[in-house]
C-alpha cells in the first residue's frame, strides 16, 4: 500500500484527474505539500503549481503521485532519467491507499482486470497495478519492482521451462514476491478448447501475419482443411467436400474429450481457483471457449468470483465490456453430434469481433473461405 505519511507528497498532474485525486488523499487525511504541472501555472485549489523542474531542482525529493494514466508512461520516463525509482519515489495516483495487485496471466490478464474492476468494493480496496501481457510489453514485465511491491500477485501456473522464458515462471516469480503478499494462482486454460475445436493446432509458420499483428488473422490452423486443400488443390472444391464430411470418429471425439478433461483436472491441483469441474458440467449445455485458448465470458466469471472469494469480497456486479471471440473457431458437426453440444447450431455464424478485416460475422463456409485464402491462396500467387 503506497503511503508515507513521513515523507513529503505531491500531485503530479493538476487537471480533473489531479482534482480527484487531491480529494481521495484529503479523505485519508494525507496534504501534499506540493502541487506539480509541466503546463499549469495557475491556482490550483487554492495552492500555487509548481513546475516539475522546480521540484526536481530542490534538495529534498517528495513522493510523487502523478495523476494522469494516460500520461503516466511520459511522466515515469521524465522521473526515471532523474534518478527517481518507481514505488519508491513515485507511482500511478489510482494506487494512493490501496493495496497494489500484480497479475501474470498472459492473455488472460486483460479479461481478469476487467472483471475484477467491475466490482465496487474490490476498487474501493486494490488497484490493479499491473496486468499486461508478457508479448506487449516484455521489458516492463521483467521488472522485478512490480513483483517487489505488490500485496497480491495472481498468476497462472507457469513452468520454469515454457516458451516466452525463465522470468515468467513461477520459480524466477516467487522468489522475488514479499512474504506479506498474498499468492493467488489461476487456472491456465490454453489448450481446453480442443474439447471442441478436434480438428485445431497451434500454427507456428508465418504464412497469414501480413495483415499487421503479432499473431496473424488464423493464428490456429485447421487440419481437416490442410489436407484436403492440399488433396484438391481447388477452394470452392475443398469447401464443398470440408463441408458434407465427417472427420472424426465418435470413439476420436470421446476419447480426445476425456483426455483433456483428465488434463486439466491434474493440472488444477496447483490452482487456488478451481474450474475444471465447472466446464465439465456446463460444456455441453453452454459455449465455454471460443479457440483453442481462449474462455467465454462465462468462464472468466467464474475464475474472477474464485479470486474475489480468495479476497474476502462478495461477488457482486461482475461484468465484462469484451469477449475474447477475435479468432473463434467453427465446431465441427460430428463433435457437436458425438458430445451433444445442445447450444450448437449447423449454421450458426462464426464472429469475429473487430479483427482486421473480419467486422462482420460469417457462416462456417465463408470462415473456410478465408482461412483458405489467408493461409494458401495469396501465397501460391
Amino acid at each position: 500500500m503506497l503511503i508515507n505519511k513521513k515523507r513529503k507528497t505531491a500531485i503530479l498532474g493538476c487537471g480533473m484527474e489531479g482534482s480527484a485525486l487531491y480529494y481521495r488523499m484529503r479523505m485519508a487525511k494525507v496534504f501534499p505539500d506540493f502541487f506539480v504541472d509541466n503546463y499549469r501555472t495557475e491556482l490550483f485549489w487554492g495552492h500555487h503549481v509548481n513546475t516539475l523542474s522546480d521540484i526536481l531542482s530542490q534538495d529534498e525529493t517528495p513522493f510523487y503521485y502523478i495523476s494522469s494514466e494516460k500520461y503516466y508512461p511520459e511522466l515515469k520516463k521524465q522521473l526515471l532519467a532523474h534518478g527517481l525509482r518507481e514505488f519508491y519515489d513515485f507511482c500511478k495516483g489510482a494506487a494512493f491507499n490501496k493495496k497494489l495487485v500484480y497479475i501474470n496471466a498472459n492473455c488472460y490478464a486483460f479479461m481478469l482486470q476487467e472483471g475484477l474492476n467491475s466490482v465496487a468494493e474490490f476498487n474501493e480496496k486494490y488497484y490493479i497495478y499491473y496486468a499486461t501481457p508478457f508479448y506487449l510489453e516484455p521489458d516492463e514485465f521483467s521488472n522485478d519492482e512490480y513483483l517487489k511491491n505488490c500485496d497480491v500477485y495472481i498468476h497462472q501456473d507457469v513452468r520454469r521451462e515454457n516458451p516466452i522464458g525463465e522470468k515468467f515462471s513461477d520459480e524466477y516469480t516467487r522468489k522475488r514476491i514479499s512474504n506479506k503478499c498474498k499468492e493467488i494462482v489461476v487456472p491456465n486454460l490454453v489448450g481446453m478448447g480442443k474439447l471442441y475445436f478436434q480438428q485445431a493446432y497451434y500454427m507456428e509458420d508465418d504464412k497469414n501475419k501480413e495483415a499487421g499483428s503479432m499473431f496473424g488473422v488464423f493464428p490456429q490452423g485447421d487440419k481437416a482443411l490442410d489436407e484436403l486443400y492440399k488433396e484438391i488443390g481447388d477452394v470452392t472444391e475443398t469447401i464443398e467436400k470440408w463441408n458434407s464430411t465427417s472427420f472424426f470418429t465418435p470413439e476420436e471425439i470421446l476419447n480426445t474429450a476425456n483426455e483433456v478433461i483428465k488434463k486439466y483436472k491434474k493440472r488444477e491441483e496447483n490452482w487456488d481457483v478451481r474450474i475444471v469441474d465447472y466446464i465439465e458440467e456446463n460444456y455441453k449445455t453452454r459455449r465455454m471457449f471460443y479457440d483453442l485458448y481462449h474462455p467465454s465470458n462465462e468462464v472468466y466469471e467464474v475464475i474472477v468470483r474464485g479470486i474475489l472469494s480468495e479476497l474476502g469480497i462478495e461477488d457482486r456486479g461482475i461484468a465484462f465490456d469484451k469477449s475474447q471471440n477475435e479468432y473463434e473457431l467453427p465446431i465441427y458437426p460430428e463433435v457437436a453430434e458425438t458430445l451433444g453440444l445442445t447450444f450448437w447450431e449447423k449454421e450458426a455464424t462464426i464472429r469475429r469481433g473487430s479483427v482486421f478485416k473480419f467486422i462482420n460475422n460469417m457462416d462456417s463456409k465463408e470462415w473456410a473461405r478465408e482461412y483458405l485464402c489467408w493461409c494458401y491462396v495469396r501465397h501460391n500467387k
